[in-house]
């Protein structure tokens, strides 16, 4: 079956993994700034990683599908944003 929809703990597993790989690499600004230029065209964005996730799966560590439904609400972007900040401090 197709998913459809991210539970709440895949939608936090999603912004953990992004979160602590920005803090990682130390890159909370690029990568904050990186998913707030995205807002705007997210649905876009979102239906093609959705549509080719399975490819591109192959040579990407997250999910690809998953990240196209998490693009999908506008919400999860900023609770992205806002743990970004919270593991930078």
């Amino acid at each position: 079956m197709i998913k459809t929809s991210l539970t709440v703990e895949e939608t936090e597993e999603i912004v953990e993994k992004i979160a602590n790989w920005s803090k990682k690499y130390d890159l909370p600004a690029a990568t904050t700034f990186l998913f707030e230029v995205n807002r705007p065209i997210a649905p876009i964005t979102a239906h093609i990683l959705i549509g080719f996730g399975g490819i591109l799966n192959t040579v990407m560590p997250l999910d690809m599908r998953d990240l196209g439904l998490f693009l999908l609400d506008d919400s999860n972007t900023l609770r992205l944003e806002e743990r970004i900040k919270e593991l930078a401090n």
